[in-house]
């Protein structure tokens, strides 16, 4: 969903003519949670892949993502994380507590680890079954609500973390 932007995104958006592409545009800007909760609503795949304007995806991530999904076992894991590497900085976003914790435990990440690790898992790169927002919706009223739906979401749902950089964040 295009929260009301005034640069050239609808065209180059249309210029891929591709039917699975969706595109939505507020006339005005309403703010990113109201810009994904409309995406979601709209979506029709199983899994929703969560990236903002300015990151941008490797263009491996897609098929890596794909690949870990089929490979899924654990029918509890309704989320993956990769990481972005942060331009800024150089550095990966998801926090170094969580990654000392992920070499313990094959790559995978329990609500209590998110607990006792500070729950601040940083800003990871996230892929999400849409089953989940059907049942945790984005809260437009919540300040710092990244924080308080991972909480939520960490409750029904252990975490497959991918030890891999898919995309930058600018």
């Amino acid at each position: 969903t295009d929260d009301g932007s005034t640069d050239n995104t609808e065209n180059k958006i249309l210029e891929y003519k591709n039917e699975k592409i969706k595109y939505f545009k507020f006339k005005e800007n309403r703010g990113v949670i109201k810009a994904r909760n409309n995406s979601i609503i709209n979506s029709q795949g199983k899994w929703i892949l969560l990236f903002d304007s300015d990151d941008e995806l490797n263009s491996n991530c897609l098929e890596v993502f794909v690949r870990e999904i089929n490979k899924l076992e654990n029918k509890k894991i309704k989320m993956i994380f990769a990481h972005f590497i942060n331009t800024a900085t150089g550095k990966t976003k998801i926090s170094n507590k969580f990654q000392q914790i992920l070499k313990k435990q094959n790559n995978i990440l329990t609500y209590e680890n998110f607990l006792c690790a500070g729950v601040n898992i940083g800003d990871p790169l996230p892929i999400v079954k849409k089953e989940v927002f059907n049942k945790i919706p984005y809260d437009t009223y919540v300040k710092r609500n990244m924080a308080v739906v991972w909480h939520q979401f960490f409750k029904i749902s252990d975490v497959l973390v991918i030890d891999d950089y898919l995309g930058t964040c600018y």
